[in-house]
This record gives structure tokens, C-alpha cells and sequence, in this order.
């Protein structure tokens, strides 16, 4: 069960930031260094899960908290993809990266980079 007795299906996931240095250059495509998503949970509160390397964040909006969130990541560019899927998976994530572990969370396949999670996104989409 999800957020409210009922399983999240539809989520938003934001990709952003550029690669910093040459070895990052290597592996990440610009605007594909990281990413966070969104699940709408009730009347006026969203879910925000945003994984680092540290930790996992997970925090309640409000719709207006939502919406200045969404306005900070369209002025730095970020690529937004909105996807529904039914449940997550059941499997352990194998590795812990963000896209990692957002794929494994909205219940889509594995992912190691954020690029690899647009386009498994856009697969469902």
C-alpha cells in the first residue's frame, strides 16, 4: 500500500545538473547528472524522494511548496518526465545510485545512470 491506503502510479521524475569534471563528463550526458521525483499524494500534498550519495531524502509539499520546486527545476533546465506505473518492485536495488533507486521505488526497471532512468521512463510513458 501506498501514500493513503492506495499505491502511487503516477510520478514525476526531474533530471538535471551537468557533468562537473572530465571523469563525469565520461559517464553522465549534460543536463543527466542527477535526478528526484514527485508523487502526487493527496488534495494539496506531493511526496518528494530525492536520493544522494549520503542518504535518501523523502519529504511532504504542499502544492505551493510543490510548485516552487517544479519553478526552480525548470530554470535550471531540468527535464521532467511524468509516468504511470503500477507499484514498485519487489526486487533489491543493485546498485545505489539515484536513478538506482528512484527506478526501484516507482517500480520500473533498474537503472545506473540518470539517463538510463529518462529512457526506461519514456518506455512506459
Amino acid at each position: 500500500m501506498g501514500a493513503l491506503g492506495r499505491d502511487i502510479v503516477a510520478w514525476r521524475v526531474a533530471f538535471y545538473g551537468n557533468p562537473r569534471s572530465l571523469l563525469e563528463r565520461l559517464v553522465f550526458k549534460p543536463g543527466f547528472r542527477h535526478c528526484i521525483a514527485h508523487a502526487w499524494i493527496d488534495t494539496d500534498r506531493w511526496l518528494e524522494i530525492h536520493p544522494s550519495f549520503f542518504r535518501l531524502e523523502i519529504k511532504i509539499l504542499t502544492g505551493p511548496q510543490y510548485r516552487r520546486r517544479l519553478r526552480a527545476l525548470t530554470r535550471v533546465g531540468a527535464t521532467i518526465a511524468a509516468v504511470e506505473v503500477q507499484g514498485g518492485s519487489k526486487r533489491t536495488p543493485r546498485v545505489a545510485t539515484c536513478a538506482g533507486a528512484l527506478a526501484h521505488i516507482i517500480g520500473v526497471r533498474s537503472a545506473l545512470r540518470p539517463e538510463g532512468l529518462y529512457l526506461e521512463l519514456r518506455r512506459h510513458a
